[in-house]
């Protein structure tokens, strides 16, 4: 079993990626899903105990860098690039293999980074990360911009892999 694991997250073609990628924006996808209830728990009930006031900007920050950073973002160049745009253009694989799992790897990185910033204590600010709303600087703050540095280093990567693959690897018969 970890074999096949081992052996699926380390092949190079497209479709496999392309899966990789739709399984991992569906779990990050639940994952915002459940940040969303929860910050509906929170209004709904300001009295609950064990939120602070400070809780739902919490909230509202992981749950719109997942919902942005982690599914929207991904989805196009992610799934759409990987399942959907070579058979288009009569491709037989992406323009460059190992640089499209290679994005891969940088999304799951960035985003375990900025998921496991709960465990080291929320960060606050929104998604758009404006100073006034953010409070100190702390660990997990500094592992949300980890992870946005990975993530954006990947849809980079991702994006120059769709168009080479659209511009290089396209039929005859596609202008």
């Amino acid at each position: 079993m970890l074999k096949n694991v081992i052996s699926r997250v380390t092949n190079t073609d497209h479709i496999s990626v392309g899966w990789m990628y739709l399984i991992s924006i569906a779990i990050f996808g639940l994952i915002g899903m459940l940040v969303g209830f929860a910050m509906v728990v929170v209004t709904s009930r300001p009295t609950l105990l064990f939120f602070n006031p400070s809780m739902y900007t919490r909230l509202f920050t992981l749950h719109g860098n997942v919902m942005i950073h982690l599914l929207v973002i991904p989805v196009f160049a992610g799934v759409f690039g990987n399942l959907v745009l070579p058979r288009m253009i009569g491709a037989k694989s992406v323009g460059l293999p190992r640089t499209n799992l290679l994005s891969w790897w940088l999304y799951a990185f960035g985003a375990i980074c900025m998921v496991a910033g709960l465990w080291f204590g929320m960060y606050d600010g929104g998604w758009t990360m404006q100073i006034p709303l953010t409070s100190m600087p702390q660990l997990s703050f500094f592992m949300l911009f980890a992870g946005l540095l990975s993530l954006a280093v990947s849809a980079i990567l991702l994006s120059i892999n769709v168009v080479l693959t659209v511009h290089r690897r396209r039929t005859s018969a596609v202008t």
